[in-house]
């Protein structure tokens, strides 16, 4: 399942301070700092990042240092930034658009992350650490807000990351700041995250599958129906014709399949449900010569193909439904046993 996001960042960093370095500290080469923005795989990028901060507009490109990886993250974007912006902290928008598949993560990095998810898709899945406190989910909409504070998970606000991406504490002791330990925290990070799946409907070659496993009941069934229509209405139908019978309901499933790959799964059944019970209750007239009787069975496979379409589109309590009318139908049979001469 592929997608497109078109994503809007805003935030706050708060200034690096000289005093937050330690005091044997002599050169800070803040002319070297840059903004650097993590994606897990940059070929899903459709435009160029850019990002406002300050008063200032940059465009994020690819990393060329010797530790193109930011976090977590297997590549990242970045540009240099005014030194002031750095030291004093700034706001920022940063907009993005990429293209994706099956999912999209968060990552609760801030002191307070606020998410806000607008999905024209209406089958969604959340899952990760944190749920949606507020969503909304109809047939073509879904919407969603996340709120996750720092005290809800483990992740530093700040990371002190050296090149290689191993904890050096002696070395990188700065106060209010947490060193980056490489796939720890690269754990800690992933196990925190929020996500939205995209679901895919259930396609009709699926729904071909799930009838087919419905096929031993339906033709139970069938032959139950032309039984008891054959013993009531005092005739003889062979049993040659409860086999010929048998096929057209195995036909019913080769319809069905050729069908829905052309015009969809719920008018393939119709089609196919009509062509079958039409051909099965005119074979069942020519035996019995009863239009009650032969009204009676066409109507109870009616009913039976119409319960397993049901059962086929339920998307809750598919099982309960089920048992419940099989339960009605054992009932049904357990009664009409009672009134044969055996």
């Amino acid at each position: 399942m592929l997608y497109r996001a078109e994503a809007i960042v805003t935030g706050n960093f708060v200034g690096v301070r000289r005093s937050k370095f330690p005091a044997n500290t002599k050169i800070i080469y803040w002319e070297e700092a840059t903004l650097r923005y993590g994606v897990s795989d940059i070929v899903g990028l459709k435009s160029f990042v850019k990002c406002e901060a300050g008063d200032k507009s940059y465009v994020l490109d690819k990393v060329t240092s010797e530790t193109p990886r930011s976090l977590s993250f297997s590549s990242a974007l970045e540009s240099p930034i005014d030194s002031a912006l750095v030291e004093e902290g700034f706001a920022f928008r940063l907009t993005v658009a990429l293209n994706g598949n099956e999912s999209l993560c968060f990552c609760p990095m801030g002191r307070t992350t606020d998410v806000m998810m607008r999905l024209h898709w209406g089958n969604p899945s959340f899952g990760g650490r944190f749920l949606p406190d507020i969503r909304e989910v109809t047939d073509s909409l879904t919407t969603a807000r996340w709120k996750v504070l720092s005290i809800n998970h483990q992740i530093p606000e700040n990371f002190l990351m050296r090149d290689d991406g191993v904890r050096d504490d002696d070395s990188y002791s700065y106060r209010d700041y947490s060193v980056y330990s490489g796939e720890q925290d690269d754990d800690n990070i992933a196990t925190n995250e929020f996500a939205v799946r995209l679901l895919q409907p259930v396609s009709h070659y699926k729904q071909v599958d799930r009838s087919v496993k419905y096929a031993i009941l339906l033709i139970v069934f069938t032959f139950l129906t032309i039984f008891f229509c054959d013993y009531f209405a005092k005739k003889h139908i062979p049993l040659f014709a409860f086999l010929l019978v048998g096929v057209a309901v195995l036909l019913f499933y080769t319809f069905l399949l050729s069908l829905s790959e052309l015009m969809g799964f719920g008018w393939a059944y119709i089609i196919s449900c009509v062509a079958v019970v039409g051909l099965a209750t005119t074979y069942l007239y020519g035996f019995l010569r009863d239009k009650v009787y032969t009204m009676v069975g066409g109507g109870v496979m009616v009913l039976l193909y119409g319960m397993m379409y049901l059962l086929l589109t339920l998307e809750n309590l598919p099982l309960l439904i089920g048992s419940i009318f099989l339960f009605i139908v054992l009932a049904v049979i357990m009664r009409l046993s009672l009134k044969m001469h055996w």
